[in-house]
């Protein structure tokens, strides 16, 4: 089964988690009213996890073979998105930790996820980044729900400003993310999945612990999973990835979680050509 040591302090630096299961909590869900935006929160006026210091990062890359064709462009931008959210302030001093998931789907189990927990080490994320291929599923859907646990569970510290940044191609399984054209044969997940949660207890548990979800999606058919996700109290932002707007994407991305962080609700033109002179111009993502 997996290991524990993403579920326990990450500083220093540990070793990358292999492939396996982990135990499910049962979280008991409080009442919240949805938010209005990702960046107009309530947590965010009354001094909550928005205002904080501290910023905990996953980046979750979906890693089945249909992806085969994006995932070595999507890996190249997984470690950009390191760059910039490891190294993107506006001059404040903040505590950056990224960590970063791969995952697969059902029938894949029990090798279908991967985790490099939290850390400020950005030569083990990107070294672990490298290593992941593009492999298996069955239907269109995935597991993205159990890769949503294995996440929640890996955010120990209650006062940093957390979020997702999910990167893929299909919707988690159910009938409450999947459009009716999605091939899904776990509708009714997560029953039939050996040692899944349901989709409610996990969303239930990062909506209590204030996480953001950043959907950047390599093909259209996400946008109900994105809904659905907030209609659970997840905080959402969708974007597509592909063409000429991944620069764009990538830059927008980290400008949105460092303000987030920080607590800055604008960036003056003078920030952006700043951070955006500071990025090599043999950058992959420039077209």
């Amino acid at each position: 089964s997996m290991s524990s040591a993403g579920d326990k302090k990450e500083e220093p630096p540990t070793p990358a988690e292999g492939p396996g299961g982990a135990a499910h909590a049962q979280p008991e869900r409080k009442s919240q009213a949805p938010p209005t935006s990702i960046l107009g929160s309530s947590a965010a006026s009354e001094g909550g996890p928005s205002s904080s210091s501290h910023l905990d990062v996953f980046i979750a890359l979906d890693a089945t073979g249909s992806m085969g064709s994006s995932i070595e462009r999507c890996k190249r931008y997984v470690e950009k998105l390191i760059q910039l959210i490891s190294g993107a302030p506006r001059g404040e001093s903040r505590n950056v930790r990224v960590g970063v998931v791969w995952y697969r789907d059902v029938c894949d189990r029990p090798d279908w996820i991967g985790v490099c927990p939290l850390t400020s080490d950005t030569k083990l994320l990107t070294d672990f980044t490298s290593e992941i291929r593009a492999d298996g599923g069955g239907d269109t859907a995935e597991d993205v729900i159990g890769c949503f646990e294995a996440i929640a569970k890996r955010f120990t510290n209650p006062s940093a400003r957390k979020v997702i940044v999910w990167i893929a191609d299909a919707p988690p399984h159910g009938r409450e993310f999947c459009p009716k054209d999605v091939d899904d044969s776990y509708p009714d997940y997560p029953k039939n999945v050996e040692g899944a949660a349901a989709p409610k207890v996990v969303l239930g548990s990062l909506a209590d612990q204030g996480v953001s979800i950043f959907g950047l999606h390599v093909r259209k058919g996400q946008s109900k999973a994105m809904e659905a996700f907030a209609l659970h109290g997840v905080q959402v932002y969708s974007q597509m990835i592909t063409g000429d707007e991944e620069w764009k994407t990538a830059f927008l991305i980290s400008d949105i979680v460092t303000h987030l962080a920080s607590g800055v609700r604008e960036a003056t033109e003078a920030d952006e050509k700043a951070h955006l002179a500071s990025i090599d111009a043999d950058s992959p993502f420039v077209t």
